[in-house]
């Protein structure tokens, strides 16, 4: 028990521990069970879901929890009933898991000092979409951590508060809560606290346009989650702040890579689905970046979370433009800009909304542009959200469209130059014959150094050699 309360990044060793300890204090058929025992089981399975992630299969800890209780109950024992309920509530739906914590809480008020208790409580409200209830019970976490004097209790109770107010778009008070969950994680060294923390104050930076920040963050995340072996566990959010960076760098084929390798690890996501519709918009095929945007919307993710129900906005924009609907383009431009939860500051410095907007200020007449941007503070974002899922649904032929997608790879060495060069491989390319570094090139093309070395991977693979001055010699041999 020690080492699983300062376990640190030895969480294997301490799940281990517990394990022996269970087997030794496990009841023989008939016996009466040592009340260790049922206490164990708990921190058990919390720190093997830390170590080895969520087993794929729950029934052995579900059928000891429920024998835990049955012992507890014939015993009398409200500590070990407590303990038992509150591992069952793990197996059950949200509003039955919260009668179970809130009845543990009942029977043993100061259980685990209450606080992961709580923590629980809180995710329970969230997966049902009751916000501010979560943020309570997160908000009575971490003045237990702080009653008692646990920087990681604290920590951890601040981080779940800041997801909660991210969810519903207070972005600046998530922040702060972000940094001060960073300061009290930091102090005691809790590093899975640390890693997630610094993941979502980079995707706050993003959304408030601050790029640079952002991709120094995510990449201190991965830094750290890669020395503590845990990189898989943040891939998803990973990858979706480098796609929606290289978006706003205006690398469309790393964003589309990015997007893609989402796809092919967790199935269809709405911010992937988004994004690849971005690049679509991009190459001005409307009709792929409808069904994207489809894709987006059959998830519950986009009328929950009004970030992603905004971002939903300008890709129907861009949409509605290619269509010649270029009024409506500028009412859901608008609402995307105005709302009070909206995404202005990363939308005024987005490359392809700009070029959006002052095309559309150039395409209609000054009256027209102004009263379509007015008509859109009567506009509701659920109603509006609601309304496009059901003009862009067309039915099977959308839904999973990107999951028959054959799944994007950066080229081989062994292909054949079957395509041009892109524009921004060509910069590249331009800037290779140059004596300029890798990291000169980046700052010359106002990109990161992993998006250059992404492109001359594929410049040499498309051109079939293996070096800068082959890849330049082989581009004058063909003309380029």
């Amino acid at each position: 028990l020690f080492v699983f309360s300062d376990m640190r990044s030895r969480e294997h060793e301490g799940e281990e521990l517990l394990r022996l300890a269970r087997e030794k204090l496990a009841p023989d058929l008939g016996e009466k069970p040592h009340p260790v025992w049922g206490r164990l089981l708990l921190p058990w399975y919390d720190i093997h879901l830390q170590s080895k992630g969520r087993p794929e299969s729950d029934e052995e800890f579900r059928a000891q929890a429920e024998a835990g209780l049955k012992f507890a109950e014939a015993l009398g024992d409200d500590e070990w009933t407590a303990y038992s309920l509150v591992m069952l509530g793990h197996f059950a739906e949200a509003g039955e898991a919260i009668k179970m914590y809130e009845r543990a809480l009942s029977l043993l008020p100061r259980m685990d000092d209450s606080f992961w208790v709580r923590i629980r409580v809180g995710f329970c409200y969230r997966a049902l979409g009751r916000h501010q209830e979560a943020i309570k019970a997160f908000q009575q976490s971490y003045q237990r951590g702080r009653e008692i004097g646990e920087d990681e209790k604290m920590g951890y109770g601040l981080f779940n508060l800041g997801e909660s107010e991210m969810y519903l778009g207070d972005r600046e008070s998530a922040r702060t809560h972000f940094q001060e969950a960073n300061t009290h994680l930091r102090r005691v060294g809790t590093l899975w606290g640390i890693i997630l923390a610094t993941v979502n104050l980079s995707l706050l930076a993003l959304l408030k346009g601050e790029f640079q920040q952002a991709r120094s963050l995510i990449e201190e995340a991965q830094k750290m989650a890669a020395d503590a072996d845990r990189s898989i566990r943040i891939k998803r959010s990973t990858l979706t702040i480098l796609g929606y960076l290289a978006l706003m760098e205006q690398d469309y084929q790393v964003a589309e890579y990015f997007f893609e390798e989402i796809l092919s690890a967790y199935g269809d996501l709405p911010e992937a689905s988004m994004g690849l519709g971005f690049v679509a918009c991009e190459r001005e095929d409307h009709t792929t970046a409808s069904q994207y945007l489809a894709d987006a919307l059959q998830s519950s993710t986009p009328y929950q979370v009004p970030a992603m129900a905004i971002l939903c906005l300008p890709a129907a924009a861009l949409i509605n433009r290619d269509e010649g609907a270029a009024e409506r383009a500028v009412e859901l431009l608008a609402l995307a800009f105005d709302h009070p939860q909206g995404l202005k500051e990363l939308l005024v410095k987005w490359p392809l909304i700009v070029s959006l907007r002052t095309e559309l200020e150039a395409t209609l007449a000054p009256n027209l542009f102004n009263a379509a941007w007015q008509r859109s503070q009567a506009l509701d974002l659920t109603q509006t959200v609601t309304k496009l899922a059901g003009q862009y649904h067309v039915g099977d032929q959308s839904v999973q469209f990107l999951a028959r997608r054959e799944p994007f790879l950066p080229p081989t060495d062994e292909q054949k130059l079957v395509e041009p060069l892109s524009q921004r491989e060509m910069e590249v390319l331009r800037l290779l014959k140059t004596e300029l570094s890798g990291p000169e090139i980046a700052r010359e093309l106002m990109v990161s150094l992993n998006t250059v070395r992404f492109h001359t991977k594929n410049i040499y693979a498309k051109l079939q050699v293996n070096n800068r001055r082959s890849a330049v010699n082989r581009a004058i041999e063909l003309g380029l």
